[in-house]
């Protein structure tokens, strides 16, 4: 689906903002629908539409269904809560979208929350700044990150299509609360996508075993996990659903995808400002960690006939004081260019060339 189709389709189906760079980088976002960004495309209308769009939920839901599956880039739920955001204000690169909602929390305590999202569609330039300064901040290391400058130097070439965005998500609390958060990309799956997860062993952890725990429905993923190094490689072709889970403090600052057919490599980083857990949250359930879902055309019930992917990014349960600010963001940012420059960048975020991850997946 080009981008032109898919903002075609949601323009009819709810009010939509659309974002835009100087680069021919755009976005959708839909203030109504929990304020989500829906998709993006690096190259103006024509070009490849980025996000899952949840065609078949989004023509059958209701007005009394208040929490969908509407897919999208950029979806961030708190306890879970969704809201219908107002504009606070707006310009061509970026919206601050503001709601009150009624809810209970992760407790079951009925509380008033605030919530802020902040979507900021960033140029090239913002691109380098945003993900150079969260890179080389001690993550770099963890990332397997070699030359962080090459990605600079790559997103400034001409032959280089990018589109990069961030979301600044914020809830506070008239009340004491306790919130969880969930920030959930949707993505159109292809026979020829690789997720990428650069693994951070504990110290009491053998080197070449993978904590990570994998579910799936229907017959078993064959050789859906791959291992490379100190990489898991999950298949994202959207043949069945399978889903790989493991603690966030065992992945690396970013995380990615790649595109073997259209050439693209898609990076996501999280952050959030949350203290330690509540009490008991140190029991592995509370933990916060990473998911990765691949959906299929044959699944049944809850996916329907979705073919897509996902990457979440859960929280563990927070203690929000009065007045207080819990702040979550997502850096998400789509590359495509020839194979050769996705090869350098690719070995500059996580230290494996692009031949490496297409040999091993057996593409």
């Amino acid at each position: 689906m080009s981008y032109r189709t898919a903002l075609a389709y949601l323009a009819k189906q709810t009010a939509t903002v659309e974002l835009s760079n100087r680069s021919g980088g755009r976005a959708a976002v839909c203030p109504l629908w929990n304020g989500q960004v829906m998709t993006s495309c690096c190259d103006g209308f024509d070009s490849e539409s980025f996000g899952f769009i949840n065609v078949a939920e989004i023509d059958k839901r209701t007005p009394e269904k208040t929490i969908c599956n509407f897919g999208g880039e950029d979806i961030w739920t708190i306890t879970p809560v969704a809201a219908a955001y107002e504009i606070e204000n707006d310009s061509s690169s970026e919206v601050v979208l503001t709601a009150a909602v009624n809810a209970s929390d992760a407790n079951g305590k009925a509380v008033r929350f605030q919530l802020k999202r902040t979507v900021s569609l960033l140029d090239s330039i913002d691109i380098n700044a945003a993900f150079g300064s969260y890179f080389s901040s001690g993550t770099a290391a963890a990332a397997g990150m070699t030359n962080t400058a090459a990605i600079a130097e790559r997103l400034n070439e001409s032959n280089v299509l990018s589109v990069g965005f961030v979301t600044h998500n914020a809830v506070r609390s008239n009340d004491e609360a306790v919130v969880s958060s969930r920030m959930r990309g949707m993505f159109n799956a292809a026979g020829h996508t690789a997720v990428i997860v650069p693994v951070i062993h504990d110290e009491d952890e053998e080197s070449d075993k993978f904590p990570y725990r994998l579910d799936f429905l229907g017959a078993s993923p064959h050789q859906r996990i791959r291992h490379l190094s100190d990489k898991l490689l999950f298949a994202a072709d959207g043949e069945g659903r399978c889903q790989l889970s493991l603690r966030r403090n065992n992945a690396a600052a970013v995380v990615g995808s790649i595109e073997f057919r259209s050439g693209t490599l898609t990076l996501w980083t999280f952050q959030n400002n949350s203290r330690e857990p509540v009490a008991g949250g140190q029991s592995p359930a509370l933990e916060s960690f990473l998911r990765f879902t691949n959906y299929g055309k044959r699944d049944t019930g809850i996916a329907g006939t979705m073919k897509c992917y996902e990457v979440n990014s859960f929280s563990s349960p927070q203690d929000l004081y009065p007045d207080e600010e819990l702040v979550y963001r997502q850096y998400t940012l789509h590359i495509s260019a020839e194979n050769g420059v996705l090869n350098e960048i690719m070995q500059s975020v996580f230290a494996v060339t692009y031949q490496q991850v297409y040999d091993k997946m057996n593409l």
